[in-house]
């Protein structure tokens, strides 16, 4: 038995840090993370537990309920500052096709299709589209919004 106990605080602080050694990490970053299971970066340093979450809207939670398949290629948000219209942008496969369409969410009424007149296809013979990413820009008129999926021009 111990007969000299010593405490200290620690600080947990370096965030996830899974591509280091483990043993490199306790000796010269302690309080950083290897592996997290339902915790997320606190906004007052180190970690804290995830409580749950809640559903966006729970009458329309599924994006093109029946006329999509697969998961959800793609979530943003998009705000235009001069128009003062926020909108959740999302993307997903077509059913039964190898195209995808954007869809964007309206309070209270759902999921509504985002009708652009561009086919965006699914695969190009070689590469698949896995993930779409986005950016937004602001040139003066408004923002613009611009999504990537590594296949389509």
């Amino acid at each position: 038995m111990p007969d000299r106990i010593e405490s200290f605080k620690m600080i947990c602080a370096g965030g996830l840090n899974s591509n280091d050694n483990h043993l490199d990490l306790s000796d010269n970053r302690p309080g950083a993370a290897t592996r997290l299971v339902n915790y997320e970066p606190s906004l007052y340093g180190g970690y804290r537990r995830i409580e749950g979450y809640d559903y966006f809207d729970p009458d329309y939670g599924e994006v093109g309920v029946g006329v999509s398949e697969g998961k959800v290629l793609g979530l943003a948000f998009y705000r235009n500052e001069h128009l003062g219209n926020p909108y959740l942008i999302a993307a997903r496969q077509d059913l039964g096709a190898a195209t995808y369409s954007f869809w964007y969410y309206t309070a209270y009424i759902g999921w509504r299709k985002l009708v652009t007149g561009i086919t965006h296809n699914m695969t190009d013979g070689v590469r698949t589209v896995n993930k779409i990413r986005h950016a937004q820009f602001d040139f003066g008129s408004g923002s613009q919004i611009v999504f990537v999926d590594g296949v389509n021009n």
